[in-house]
């Protein structure tokens, strides 16, 4: 009886992974979990990533594929902001560190603040 019920188990998925090959919809290697998180970051938000899974790799193996997992299922449709990634990040409790440098332009030059404060003195 168990034997029976395993081959039409056995037949029903090679049915639906012949359907979906002849579909185009198998993929030969699906997409990891970072690169469909990379596709919905903007605005920085690879840096972002970046940063977090330097500073924190343990905890950044376990948090991304639960990311992907959301994207996956549809449940975020926008655009992730590295502004966005970086306030989930701090709201879990990873105080991810981000280099910040304010640049100030006159006279088609670049200053850094603490270059402009110096001059100004």
């Amino acid at each position: 009886m168990e034997d029976i019920d395993i081959e039409i188990i056995k037949a029903k998925k090679m049915r639906e992974l012949r359907k979906r090959l002849q579909e185009g919809t198998l993929d030969k290697k699906e997409k990891s979990d970072r690169s469909i998180l990379l596709d919905y970051l903007t605005d920085r938000g690879d840096e972002v990533l970046r940063a977090a899974e330097e500073q924190y790799p343990a905890q950044m193996r376990l948090i991304i594929p639960r990311l992907a997992a959301v994207l996956r299922r549809g449940e975020i449709q926008s655009k992730i902001s590295g502004a966005d990634l970086l306030s989930i990040l701090r709201m879990i409790g990873l105080n991810v560190k981000i280099d910040v440098s304010i640049k100030y332009s006159e006279h088609g030059k670049s200053y850094s603040i603490a270059e402009k404060l110096r001059d100004e003195d």
